[in-house]
């Protein structure tokens, strides 16, 4: 419960910006999957290089590993925290997500 209108307003004002930041993040993730990309994974498909379905999620950890390492010296007195390293594993993380689901979509069609 919100006592104060302004308290909505500015929660409101918070929420839209982190929407389009999640919408501007998502886009540059999108980029990752290139014509170029698509290209690669025709001879040598995302499947071949990460074994079903362990590397997938090995890949996930290590990913997530890697933020909790760049994280452990954060400071929030200081926000001292390397961010652009930080986005680039999430931006890995998101992808190695949307195809790892996409692959167990697809497993999961078959299995039908």
């Amino acid at each position: 419960m919100r006592v104060f209108p302004e308290e909505y307003e500015v929660i409101s004002k918070l929420v839209e910006e982190w929407y389009q930041d999640i919408a501007a993040f998502t886009k540059a993730c999108n980029t990752i999957f290139s014509e170029k990309g698509e290209r690669y994974d025709k001879t040598s498909p995302s499947w071949h290089r990460h074994t079903w379905p362990y590397g997938y999620a090995d890949e996930l950890r290590k990913k997530v590993d890697r933020i909790t390492q760049l994280l452990v010296d954060y400071d929030p007195e200081s926000s001292d925290a390397n961010w652009d390293a930080i986005n680039e594993e999430l931006g890995d993380v998101l992808n190695y997500a949307r195809m790892f689901a996409a692959l167990n979509m697809m497993w999961q069609r078959r299995m039908e």
